[in-house]
């Protein structure tokens, strides 16, 4: 069996587990949004970045945006390389971007 047609076997279910990332970037980015007060909507208890323990509230706020950062550019990376042929990746890529800027 080729790895081309293990990929056919495979399309759907790459295409979703692609979704449910483009899903989750979009949380992230709420998540960012809502948390910085660049949101009108507010969730009781995330009223502003985690506060980490012995650092001010800007670096905390730092930290938090750096970490988050972070984990979308690792989840991005490894998506490339296994979902480079799909068309929903340069969606992820665009939200992941635009979450990251």
């Amino acid at each position: 069996m080729s790895k081309e047609s293990i990929k056919r076997e495979m399309q759907q279910d790459r295409e979703t587990l692609l979704s449910l990332l483009v899903a989750e970037v979009q949380k992230f980015k709420d998540e960012f949004n809502m948390r910085t007060g660049q949101s009108l909507d507010s969730i009781p208890g995330l009223e502003k970045p985690p506060q980490s323990t012995n650092v001010t509230e800007t670096v905390s706020a730092i930290i938090w945006s750096r970490q988050l950062s972070l984990k979308v550019q690792n989840n991005l990376k490894l998506s490339k390389g296994l979902f480079s042929d799909l068309g929903g990746m340069k969606r992820l890529e665009a939200d992941s971007s635009d979450l990251c800027e």
